[in-house]
């Protein structure tokens, strides 16, 4: 599976994804491809440095009284 992202000009390319469908470079040419596997994928923070993209860290709702 590959998950384009074209504003921020990555491409991220599951590479141990048996049903995958390789990335098609012309589809966006000039994309960086950053090659995960499904494991990463399960840590978005991961994810973020690896594609070094900033990962929004979301504040705990506040507690009602």
């Amino acid at each position: 599976m590959a998950l384009y992202l074209p504003k921020q000009h990555i491409v991220i390319d599951v590479v141990d994804d048996p049903c995958s469908s390789p990335v098609d470079p012309d589809a966006f040419p000039g994309l960086t491809v950053v090659p995960v596997t499904c494991d990463e994928l399960a840590h978005p923070e991961l994810i973020s440095e690896i594609c070094g993209l900033p990962f929004p860290h979301v504040a705990a709702p506040a507690q009602q009284a």
